[in-house]
């Protein structure tokens, strides 16, 4: 995977500094940033709101918002 992320970024930049039109062009190495983004995100801690009756630890009802550890 990473010879293909180098190998992507290679071919469409030639050695230039990529900008944000580049990322259209580049759809290897966003899918690759944004897995990376969701199995390691910036923050410690993430809430979110529940879309829907469901079960975590304890009972949750939609619209409950949830905090989600990552240590």
């Amino acid at each position: 995977m990473q010879e293909q992320l180098h190998e992507e970024v290679a071919g469409v930049l030639r050695g230039a500094e990529p900008t944000a039109e580049d990322v259209a062009r580049l759809p290897l190495t966003k899918a690759v940033i944004d897995e990376t983004m969701r199995l390691y995100p910036p923050a410690w801690m993430l809430g979110r709101s529940a879309r829907g009756d469901d079960t975590l630890a304890n009972s949750r009802e939609r619209g409950q918002f949830v905090l989600v550890s990552r240590t």
